[in-house]
């Protein structure tokens, strides 16, 4: 298990354990209904109003 620990939390490999974590923690917040999986109105691909 230190070996894991270790590698999971070694230089290059933190970066994508991180940007996987905030991925996750998106989507149980989509599951439960606080956050919204649409991007808002005026953002990236919005239609503008």
């Amino acid at each position: 298990m230190g070996t894991f620990t270790e590698a999971a939390l070694g230089f290059p490999t933190v970066v994508f354990s991180a940007a996987v974590f905030v991925t996750v923690v998106f989507w149980l917040l989509v599951a439960v209904g606080a956050a919204d999986g649409d991007a808002p109105a005026g953002g990236i691909g919005g239609n503008g109003g």
